[in-house]
């Protein structure tokens, strides 16, 4: 979602280094995918919440609001800090 995003709005990620996932140990039972074999998606929203740095060595939040049933971005935020820019594209997302 994120990532297509970007490609439409001609952002490309930076990496400085390859990032090495931590080996972890899941103690507990995963949960199911429910999303995966519904028929009516009329209810179905995803929200995301990722960092930018910008060539200046700032951060900024984009926040996403996608709605699947019209596979179409229903908010887009950007904002220098995570509640804000959150808030923003989620109330933006509810009128």
């Amino acid at each position: 979602m994120t990532l297509k995003l970007m490609r439409e709005l001609g952002i490309k990620s930076r990496m400085q280094k390859r990032y090495r996932k931590p080996k972890t140990v899941v103690t507990v039972d995963q949960k199911p995918n429910l999303i995966r074999h519904l028929h009516d998606l009329s209810g179905v929203w995803q929200t995301d919440i990722t960092y930018i740095q910008l060539t200046n060595h700032r951060w900024v939040y984009l926040a996403t609001f996608w709605i699947l049933r019209r596979e179409k971005y229903w908010a887009i935020k950007f904002g220098d800090i995570m509640s804000r820019a959150s808030h923003k594209c989620l109330t933006d997302g509810f009128r």
